[in-house]
């Protein structure tokens, strides 16, 4: 035991300095917060928006053409994290009421909040149990577990601003991007010079990989790969001051991916900057009409405590 002593001095010294620099790299991580829209902020970039964002967007209605960007939530939802989808309808009313007869049926829905087209909360991603604006987990989480007492959907504004639709694949003149793809500053730039737009502080921008239109009916592979954002892509748009970035696939990152990080385009886009996601986009009609700008409008139900939010994006061009 005694002949042993050097051999766990030196195992001691080894594990004090990997202690100690993995102290400093967490230390550093706190960079990152507050917010540049200030510590009590609470909307991240949806500060880029503006009454004259609105005024301009509403001029880009040509047609009165209405999109819905989002696919239908029911029991086939895919979802790879055991999320699920039942309803239950029954009669309101358990007679004719009223010499009109009248009668009603209500609805009870058990779903996570997740699933299908949603949108990612800024509660929803975190590092080191840090979230937006450095907001930590005792702050975010109830007491009880019964919703975050921060950042919950109730808090999300209305948004209505102008939409771009980044077409990468037509960028990349296929119908699908391959599984793995990671498009960044380069790609998304050329292609949005391609199709003549150009990215705009407060814009909504969606992007097309073909992703969903041609692989939903696979959902193994739909579910399990997929072309996505890196993380110089998600810097270029906080730069340039986007109000949220939404995708045709299940998430945004890229997979499988070329790095080992976990979700490293959330943190960057959310947790860092406040910019919030929109998954399951259907960009379908959009891209079959070439439509590359439009009036975007999104309303979330305002459910208390919900860390995400299921939705229906419209797009009016």
């Amino acid at each position: 035991m005694i002949n042993d002593l050097p051999r766990y001095t030196l195992i001691l010294f080894i594990f004090f300095c990997s202690a100690l620099f993995l102290s400093q790299i967490r230390a550093a991580d706190t960079s990152w917060y507050p917010s540049k829209y200030g510590a009590d902020d609470r909307i991240g970039a949806l500060n880029n928006l503006s009454p004259e964002t609105v005024v301009k967007a509403a001029q880009l209605i040509t047609t009165g053409t209405v999109y819905s960007l989002a696919i239908e939530t029911n029991e086939e939802s895919r979802d790879k994290h055991g999320r699920f989808y039942q309803v239950k309808s029954y009669p309101m009313t358990p007679s004719e009421i009223g010499p009109n007869k009248f009668t009603a049926n209500e609805s009870l829905v058990i779903t996570h909040d997740g699933l299908g087209t949603s949108i990612d909360g800024f509660a929803h991603p975190g590092m080191s149990r840090r979230y937006y604006n450095g907001a930590t987990e005792t702050e975010v989480l109830s007491a009880n577990l019964t919703g975050v007492s921060r950042y919950g959907m109730e808090t999300i504004p209305p948004i209505v601003s102008r939409g771009v639709l980044i077409d990468l694949a037509g960028y990349y003149k296929v119908d699908t991007l391959s599984a793995g793809t990671e498009f960044n500053a380069k790609e998304i730039d050329a292609a949005a010079n391609a199709q003549g737009i150009s990215i705009e502080k407060g814009d909504v921008v969606i992007f097309h990989t073909g992703w969903l239109a041609r692989l939903w009916n696979d959902k193994e592979k739909y579910l399990t790969s997929q072309p996505g954002l890196g993380v110089d892509g998600a810097r270029y748009l906080i730069e340039k001051g986007v109000a949220m970035v939404g995708i045709d696939a299940r998430t945004i990152e890229a997979r499988p991916a070329t790095y080992k990080e976990i979700a490293p385009v959330h943190q960057e886009l959310i947790t860092k900057h406040g910019v919030h996601i929109i998954e399951h986009m259907d960009t379908r009609a959009l891209d079959k009409d070439k439509v590359s700008e439009f009036l975007f409008v999104l309303g979330i139900p305002k459910l208390r405590g919900a860390v995400q939010g299921i939705i229906n994006p419209i797009a009016i061009r």
